[in-house]
């Protein structure tokens, strides 16, 4: 592969953080019952709720959709009416223990 002008070339990703990583296909992103859920063209849905939650991606991502959303001057969609609350409420217990 030949370099990349003004880019340094890119290294190895080591094993230890490959796991982190999400390959999601070109597709319209959208939170269907509280899950993210991508959509690809030709209407296969792809559930990505518990590996946005292992990694904690949504306090990440949001704030950076919000980020692009107001720099094009778009607001934020809001929730359809007939949208439902999460079924078990996530509270937090207070004790940080391994999750920390």
């Amino acid at each position: 592969m030949p370099p990349l002008p003004g880019l340094t070339p890119p290294k190895p990703i080591p094993l230890k953080d490959r796991s982190s990583l999400i390959f999601v296909e070109p597709g319209q992103l959208d939170v269907i019952d509280g899950t993210f859920v991508v959509v690809d063209a030709t209407g296969m849905r792809l559930l990505i709720r518990d590996a946005f939650r292992r990694e904690k991606l949504l306090g990440r991502l949001i704030p950076t959709i919000e980020d692009v959303l107001a720099a094009g001057g778009l607001e934020p969609p809001q929730a359809p009416p007939e949208a439902q609350p999460p079924a078990i409420a996530e509270t937090p217990s207070g004790d940080q223990g391994h999750r920390g």
